[in-house]
């Protein structure tokens, strides 16, 4: 059977990914709200300026994450948590503090997405009546929205190369979190096997709440396939992954066949699931050293940490456990800002460059009408003065979804 390949660009994000292995804002941004029911000393609850607007707008459904006080503390708490027993007690803390919000919130007004482990909250869908409630509770402290996300995938030609990088660190001992569509498991280079199997060696499914994280849209297989793809069949340009030793575990944040964009809070499920050593299978032998996350929403010039302290919690408490997490920019041709979660402070961005002259214009990449050169920024690409990093990986031929054995 015929093996397709396509291609794709990814931000850079593999080049930089398989380096890290070797190694391994403004408060006025926000708007407090007077705690309408209580005259409690404590700080008034945080209220995202967005959701003020919607409010004013008179919109009744709002997508959000909630945070309770001591989140930033809980955090910290982590890197004491350094054996099973110690993170139960950890998580318990949090359940028991979550609980003491979600049993007296009125559930046809509220309707739970995610419970997070790791970080002090929870994200949810509510009407006015439960935001409301949710205001009025002494033990919250932020209320932030959950942005629908969207994928980061341009075309181009085939100027990548991982060649070089891998003659150095082929992945072998590490596993690449792939936190986006899903991963084709049954995939030759990815497994050839039903999950799991000796590639893709766990994962979830948060788009549809089950175990199955089987790619039905391709974005997901084809970051796989650039990270780690194996040389069992290769065809055309394509060699394998960077790292073609490494393991993948599949987290999967969008609904099967929905064609719908997820929303933050579940790249925070996802993020959270790595985080937590209960989640997944004991293996000492390839721990998951980096999250990959090729998705984003809106432009931030600089750090957003602030403006999503749900999501800084989690990347804080993933440094804290010896993780390194990778976002791409985005793919909108900003010149001075980058989406979230690229934004935050513990997050490397990673942007595209080319890595030669690939002239123009091209139907392909409908911004490139001028001269292209070696290290310039790839026209599509977002780009700030807080982007981490940027990398050549312009069009890389990689695994197709297409391809069932």
């Amino acid at each position: 059977m015929k093996m397709k390949k396509v291609r794709i660009v990814f931000m850079g994000l593999v080049m930089f990914m398989v380096a890290a292995m070797s190694a391994i804002a403004d408060e006025s941004a926000m708007e407090r709200v007077n705690d309408p029911d209580t005259n409690s000393a404590a700080p008034a609850t945080i209220l995202q300026p967005s959701l003020v607007d919607k409010l004013n707008r008179g919109e009744e459904t709002f997508d959000v994450f909630v945070l309770l006080k001591g989140h930033k503390e809980c955090v910290g708490k982590i890197k004491e948590a350094d054996s099973p027993a110690k993170m139960k007690i950890y998580h318990s803390e949090i359940h028991g503090k979550q609980d003491r919000v979600l049993n007296r919130l009125d559930r046809p007004n509220f309707t739970l997405k995610h419970r997070f482990n790791n970080i002090l909250g929870f994200a949810g869908k509510v009407n006015r009546h439960a935001l409301e409630a949710l205001l009025a509770m002494p033990e919250v402290e932020v209320i932030e929205e959950d942005p629908q996300v969207e994928a980061h995938t341009k075309q181009g030609i085939p100027l990548m190369s991982g060649s070089q990088v891998r003659s150095s660190y082929d992945g072998t001992g590490v596993s690449i979190a792939i936190v986006d569509t899903g991963i084709n498991y049954l995939h030759y280079d990815l497994g050839y096997a039903a999950f799991p199997n000796t590639k893709v060696i766990g994962g979830y499914d948060y788009g549809d709440d089950d175990d199955d994280p089987m790619d039905y849209d391709g974005h997901g297989t084809a970051v796989a396939g650039i990270a780690a793809g194996s040389t069992i069949i290769t065809q055309g340009n394509y060699i394998g992954g960077v790292a073609p030793n490494a393991k993948l575990y599949a987290l999967k944040v969008v609904q099967d066949g929905s064609g719908k964009p997820q929303n933050l809070s579940a790249i925070g499920a996802a993020w959270d699931w790595v985080i937590d050593d209960d989640n997944r299978p004991d293996d000492p032998e390839n721990p998951i050293l980096i999250i990959n996350t090729s998705f984003g929403f809106g432009n931030y010039t600089s750090a957003c940490d602030n403006l999503y302290q749900s999501m800084a919690d989690f990347a804080d408490a993933a440094v804290a456990k010896g993780i390194t997490l990778f976002a791409s920019s985005g793919n909108n041709a900003y010149t001075n800002s980058i989406t979230t979660p690229a934004c935050l402070s513990n997050v490397i961005s990673v942007g595209a460059v080319y890595d030669a002259n690939i002239g123009g214009p091209h139907e392909w990449v409908s911004c490139t009408d001028q001269a292209t050169a070696a290290d310039q920024v790839a026209c599509y690409s977002n780009s700030a003065n807080i982007l981490s990093i940027l990398a050549p990986s312009n069009n890389a031929y990689t695994t197709d979804i297409a391809y069932f054995p």
